[in-house]
């Protein structure tokens, strides 16, 4: 079994929810910036494996990459792409401004088609 820190290096936590925790992270190798979003592990693993299963069926450039997915001591490591600009939010916290209607109808847009493909293949999410 591969440890994922000999793989990848923690570079700053970026999320955290009921599940667990969203880290910003570097291939130790290649240097790529992934986002690794680490589970504890606990005795029912169904939705875990259900949410690895579409991420794993999921290809379409309106959703984030799924990369590979680590067990590690008692959590799981699943690693995806990292997305620079955040969250709508970040962005415009990062801006300090409103975002004008042509932006948010652009990022609605993406959403749509995101949304349309994930229907079109038969994936909730």
């Amino acid at each position: 079994m591969v440890n994922p820190t000999n793989v990848y290096e923690l570079v700053e936590q970026i999320g955290e929810g009921t599940y667990g925790t969203v880290w910003k992270a570097q291939h130790k190798r290649s240097g790529e910036l992934v986002a690794i979003k680490i589970i504890p592990v606990d005795e029912d693993m169904t939705e875990l494996e259900a949410e690895i299963d579409i991420l794993g069926r999921c290809h379409s450039e309106f959703c984030v990459g799924y990369l590979g997915t680590y067990e590690y001591e008692d959590t799981v490591w699943i690693v995806m792409e990292y997305c620079a600009a955040g969250s709508v939010a970040d962005l415009m916290n990062y801006c300090d401004t409103t975002l004008d209607e042509e932006y948010i109808r652009d990022v609605v847009a993406y959403v749509l088609l995101g949304l349309h493909y994930l229907h079109g293949e038969n994936l909730i999410h």
